[in-house]
């Protein structure tokens, strides 16, 4: 990824991220394609990514990047990052020792 180069962004979000995202005004230069099955492709004309990064992965598996390439490899990994965070295995208050936190779902919320 450059900084101050020009990109032509595509990300497709699903029916349920396509119909929240599409309420804001996100860039000047945004255009929305809707497809018969509620999704949306996203398209954007920036002048870096790095801002541009963090919106996408605040989707979740909501969105996908169809290009920029840079962006699409930059995402992808960022959330194996995320990913291999909640994988570790972890010993503290809530947690069995040495149990995986990714078996510990919902554990948090439990009251």
């Amino acid at each position: 990824m450059m900084p101050g180069q020009r990109y032509a962004v595509a990300i497709r979000f699903d029916r349920e991220a396509g119909r929240n995202m599409a309420d804001t005004l996100w860039h000047a230069t945004q255009t929305i394609e809707w497809e018969p099955d509620g999704s949306c492709l996203f398209r954007c004309d920036v002048d870096g990514l790095d801002e541009i990064v963090w919106w996408v992965l605040g989707y979740g598996p909501h969105a996908e990047v169809i290009a920029p390439a840079d962006l699409r490899e930059k995402v992808c990994e960022l959330a194996e990052g995320t990913c291999n965070v909640y994988r570790r295995q972890r010993k503290g208050p809530g947690l069995k020792s040495g149990a995986p936190t990714s078996r510990r779902r919902g554990a948090a919320l439990a009251g």
